[in-house]
């Protein structure tokens, strides 16, 4: 069993220390790189260069930053269209891909970046970006965190808080206050239940459902539902 304690990124004081714990986060997980990338600050900073917090090779970097990797990356397009977590790299998912897109892909390849998993996330300011993990061989990716999902989307979204806290000075270590009925969305939705099978166990709309959802995932700093559970159960809400 993983001990996350060592892995806490709410007490971290510098991109040092965060990027010391991501690193030491994805080699517990049996990978070997990871990357976080913020797409868009709070709302209250302004526009800033690229924040990438990674342990990549330094020489992919510089090129990701220097030849606006950002806006080609297929990882980082999605991470502007979807909130849910996504593998990527396998040499099917390369068809669909604009050609600037699949060569970004390739490129990657020569620096041992073949397969990963990503997870957007999104603060409670507009703030939105994602991190993922990655193994510099052909690895199963899937393998390696298909029971792990839980405390990958715990960490991402405490990456994400800890990095805007550090850049930009938000205080994200204040409890979150969930309602009572927020709460209890989230434990029907911990259970498995749809936003459907949820408004029946409650005698709600599962358009309310959704909208107790959405409230709680602004609250908790979580770009989607799974998050929310993650985060609320690590936290003790649920």
């Amino acid at each position: 069993m993983i001990n996350y304690d060592k892995f806490d990124t709410r007490k971290a004081t510098s991109r040092v220390e965060l990027i010391a714990k991501g690193t030491a986060f994805c080699k517990s997980l049996g990978c070997n790189h990871f990357a976080y990338l913020l797409l868009r600050p709070p709302t209250r900073n302004k526009t800033r260069d690229e924040v990438i917090l990674t342990n990549y090779p330094d020489e992919w970097v510089s090129r990701y930053i220097k030849r606006n990797y950002k806006y080609y990356d297929p990882v980082a397009l999605i991470y502007k269209q979807s909130r849910l977590p996504f593998f990527w790299g396998q040499q099917e998912s390369f068809k669909p891909m604009k050609k600037a897109e699949r060569a970004v892909m390739h490129e990657a390849r020569a620096f041992g970046l073949f397969e990963g998993y990503a997870i957007p996330t999104a603060g409670p300011e507009g703030d939105f970006g994602g991190l993922t993990v990655c193994c510099k061989d052909q690895s199963d990716v899937k393998g390696l965190v298909s029971e792990k999902e839980e405390l990958l989307q715990f960490f991402c979204a405490q990456f994400h808080a800890a990095a805007v806290r550090i850049l930009f000075g938000r205080d994200d270590n204040q409890p979150a206050h969930l309602t009572s009925r927020e709460q209890e969305v989230l434990c029907w939705a911990a259970e498995g239940c749809s936003s459907e099978a949820t408004a029946k166990h409650m005698g709600l709309s599962a358009p309310t459902v959704n909208y107790h959802i959405s409230n709680s995932c602004l609250k908790l700093g979580a770009s989607n539902k799974i998050q929310a559970v993650a985060l609320a159960i690590k936290l003790g809400y649920i």
